[in-house]
């Protein structure tokens, strides 16, 4: 049985169901590969609403940020980014 794409990544909060910022992390020299299985596969197959790359592939991430928007992703970041978006939510909810 072939293996599907999970998530890799899920947040959660205490007393709310819906995961917060789910996300795929992926590290494709190429990012056309990458471009390429997303739109094969209509976008993330695993739930993920954001795609991260590491910060090294920063040059990948406007290509893959208009792919993921085709397939009603919300975004592509790299991981630095990623991180400080959910450190603002939690900030923003601390206040």
């Amino acid at each position: 049985m072939a293996q599907r794409d999970q998530c890799d990544l899920w947040i959660t909060r205490e007393g709310r169901e819906k995961p917060l910022f789910p996300a795929d992390f992926k590290d494709y020299t190429w990012p056309n590969h990458l471009v390429n299985k997303l739109h094969m596969d209509g976008g993330d197959q695993g739930g993920a609403e954001y795609l991260v790359v590491p910060d090294h592939r920063q040059e990948q991430v406007d290509q893959l940020d208009a792919v993921c928007r085709i397939h009603r992703m919300k975004a592509a970041m790299t991981a630095t980014d990623y991180l400080e978006m959910i450190i603002g939510q939690v900030k923003e909810d601390r206040a």
